[in-house]
């Protein structure tokens, strides 16, 4: 299973899991330790699935656009069960807010490379 199939078998499982938090659409920003809070269901057998595969998961998961979005506007954590945690703490709001404005500027830089290779192509 490659790296791909191992984030979106995660995903999906958290998904089914978890539909209050893992929406692709609508993600909410997840309680400090709930990795952790994974870690333990799966290893007491209520979450079914195997450690790479949760950790490629949460990590995609963690590191996903949409996600530092959910953490720039939400302004509560959510545990597991869709209860409120806690708030987005401005350190953290504020980290969100400068990852999406590095991801706004990685993308404009590969639009521009595409631009360039393909008038270079032209030429």
């Amino acid at each position: 299973m490659n790296h791909k199939q191992k984030v979106n078998t995660g995903i999906a499982a958290l998904q089914a899991a978890f539909p209050k938090l893992f929406n692709r659409d609508h993600p909410k920003p997840l309680a400090i330790g709930t990795t952790l809070q994974l870690a333990k269901l799966r290893r007491s057998g209520v979450l079914c699935i195997p450690l790479a595969i949760q950790r490629a998961a949460m990590n995609s998961w963690l590191a996903s656009p949409n996600y530092h979005r959910a953490l720039a506007s939400t302004p509560f954590r959510y545990n597991l069960d869709g209860t409120v945690y806690g708030p987005v703490s401005d350190d953290h709001r504020q980290r969100a807010i400068d990852k999406l404005k590095a991801f706004r500027k990685a993308k404009k830089a590969r639009k521009a490379a595409v631009y360039q290779a393909k008038v270079r192509k032209a030429a």
